[in-house]
């Protein structure tokens, strides 16, 4: 007759210790509590024990018995009994296993929301299955989110759970490209209007000397009216120059971008390679970036302008840009 193993209950435990400590190197943590509900319920123990008891009068009862048949029959109890033994031993394992499949269960649930939902309000690897779904329910759903921003101030969004939705900043757009190329148009417009006139009236002067006032007058104007100021709102371009003499050139450039990220909106001017304007904005909160600048000096015929737009940083489009110059006269 096969005897039961002796001292189930120590091997059952030791598997709950090594179940445990499986756990830990899966970086699981429970609550000593939980563990306790799931592996000293008694409920296993105590078949256990009722199983060694009948084993022992089994055997006992076959010690006793001179009756062949009946020994047979003790023998084939014993059997079934043997039986039993062996399933609560696998069902024994199999517990231990579900145990730590529902604590590396749990250790992923708490990865995935920390990485997908509270990546700023982290769940604690010590959290319970009752805190996890606290935190769950915790979610609360917002709806479709549905946005025309059009103006400049600022919209905070409630934490929560929204089912998609748009947010429209075309109107923001539309105002810093007409502020944009409003506040360019005039600014290149009055410094060319004045350093042109500025440049006409010193030139009339020298030239009256030997002409009189009248025609020098009229050949200063021609000359710094000849050449008409130029102007692109492409995101790049080149100009070249077609008469010595003084130029102002001014560039702008406007983009929106993303909530909290860091983005840059530049305006690029290089003339005859050097790098003469670069103008540049970065934010890190907002819907809109401009930038401007302005640079003047002597050219020669021939030398090639450049001219470029650009932005940087994740969700940032260009929305407008300008570019202007204007000849000042020699």
């Amino acid at each position: 007759m096969k005897k039961r193993n002796v001292g189930f209950r120590r091997g059952f435990m030791k598997l709950m210790g090594a179940t445990l400590a499986a756990s830990l190197l899966l970086s699981v943590n429970v609550y000593a509590e939980e563990v306790e509900e799931l592996s000293d319920s008694g409920d296993i123990d105590a078949i256990s024990e009722k199983i060694e008891t009948l084993d022992d009068k089994v055997d006992n009862l076959s010690e006793n018995c001179s009756d062949d048949g009946v020994a047979d029959d003790i023998t084939s109890i014993s059997e079934g009994i043997n039986d039993l033994d062996d399933q609560l031993d696998e069902f024994a394992k199999n517990y231990a296993s579900l145990l730590l499949s529902i604590n590396k269960n749990k250790a992923d649930i708490i990865k995935g929301l920390n990485s997908n939902v509270y990546a700023l309000d982290n769940i604690s690897e010590y959290a319970s299955y009752k805190d996890i779904i606290s935190k769950i329910n915790g979610i609360k759903y917002q709806g479709t989110l549905n946005l025309a921003l059009d103006s400049g101030d600022k919209y905070i969004l409630e934490s929560g759970y929204y089912d998609g939705g748009t947010i429209d900043v075309s109107a923001l757009i539309e105002a810093a490209r007409k502020e944009g190329y409003e506040a360019g148009k005039q600014d290149g417009d009055k410094v060319g209007y004045e350093r042109g006139l500025e440049a006409g009236d010193k030139a009339g002067y020298d030239r009256g000397v030997k002409a009189g006032d009248a025609a020098g007058y009229a050949r200063g104007h021609k000359e710094v009216a000849g050449i008409t100021p130029y102007y692109t709102t492409s995101k790049s371009a080149t100009y070249v120059i077609p008469e010595n003499g003084t130029y102002h050139i001014y560039a702008s450039a406007a983009a929106r971008f993303e909530d909290n990220h860091r983005d840059t909106v530049r305006a690029r001017v290089t003339v005859g390679g050097t790098v003469r304007i670069n103008a540049e904005q970065t934010k890190s909160h907002g819907k809109a970036l401009y930038a401007s600048g302005t640079w003047s000096g002597y050219l020669t015929k021939g030398t090639v302008v450049s001219m470029a737009s650009s932005t940087e940083g994740w969700g940032c489009d260009l929305e407008g840009q300008m570019f202007s110059i204007v000849y000042g006269g020699r």
